[in-house]
C-alpha cells in the first residue's frame, strides 16, 4: 500500500517482523553466551550453558519479534466503530479503545492489546512497516485520536 501524499491516512497497513528488534536480540543473546563462555569452567559451564540454549530456543519459539509479528500481519483502526484491528494468519482481532495503551516516540510505537492474562505486546519500529511514511501516518493517526 502507497500512500500518494502524507497527508491521507490509510486504514490498513501491512506489517513485518523489526530487523532492528531481531538484530538487538541476537546482540544480547551474543554477550550473554559470551559472558557465560568467558566467566564459567567445567560442571558449571556445561549445565549453565545448556540451560542458556534451552532458554533461547524458547524465546524464539514464543516471544522473539519473529513471533510477535508473524509474516501477513497487519493492523486496521476504524474510526466508526472506535476499535483497533490486530490481523495475523488470516485471523482478526478487534480490540476496542478502551483496552488499548499505546506509548508513542518518535522511535517506535509500543501497543497493549487485550486486558489481563490476554494482555499482547507489540513493539512497532520504521522497519516494521513498508515504508517511513507508512510509520509516520499510523503514528499520526493514534496522536490525533488521543489513543496515547
Amino acid at each position: 500500500m502507497t500512500l500518494p501524499s502524507k497527508l491521507k491516512t490509510a486504514s490498513f497497513y501491512r506489517l513485518r517482523y523489526s530487523r532492528i528488534a531481531l538484530g538487538a536480540e541476537l546482540v544480547i543473546l551474543t554477550l550473554i553466551a559470551g559472558s557465560i563462555i568467558n566467566l564459567l569452567d567445567g560442571y558449571g559451564f556445561i549445565l549453565t550453558g545448556l540451560l542458556f540454549v534451552l532458554l533461547t530456543i524458547l524465546f524464539f519459539q514464543f516471544d522473539s519479534s519473529l513471533k510477535k509479528i508473524p509474516p501477513g500481519s497487519g493492523i486496521e483502526i476504524r474510526k466508526s466503530r472506535e476499535c483497533l484491528i490486530w490481523h495475523e494468519h488470516e485471523r482478526s482481532t478487534r480490540y476496542p479503545f478502551a483496552e488499548i495503551k499505546i506509548f508513542i516516540t518518535r522511535w517506535f510505537i509500543l501497543l497493549q492489546l487485550g486486558e489481563g492474562k490476554a494482555l499482547n505486546s507489540k513493539l512497532l519500529l520504521v522497519d516494521s512497516f513498508a515504508d517511513i511514511n507508512h510509520y509516520t501516518c499510523f503514528r499520526r493517526q493514534l496522536i490525533e485520536m488521543n489513543l496515547c
